[in-house]
């Protein structure tokens, strides 16, 4: 599903900004400028109507789009009802 969202990705003590392309229930796809080890668990902030919500993730591919932003794809592991919700509304 089309969607775009502003997300901040954790990596041990790394932050990284980026924007997703599409999501659904259990994956989404971001576009980052930093490129994270594959089958890293990185936790991932978005926003939602009353607060952020942070969603445990697996990184487990990447694409070029060129040569400085990567699309990572991202499962999400045990994703939280805020973040269903979220999918739901698009």
């Amino acid at each position: 599903m089309q969607m775009e969202i502003k997300a901040r990705l954790f990596f041990g003590n790394l932050l990284s900004l980026g924007t997703s392309s599409g999501a659904s229930k259990h994956c989404m796809c971001i576009h980052t400028r930093y490129r994270f080890p594959l089958h890293s668990w990185i936790s991932l902030l978005i926003p939602s109507k009353n607060d952020a919500v942070i969603i445990p993730c697996e990184i487990s591919g990447f694409s070029e789009i060129d040569g400085l932003h990567d699309t990572m794809s991202l499962e999400i592991l045990n994703p939280p009802e805020e973040y269903l919700e979220l999918v739901k509304s698009f």
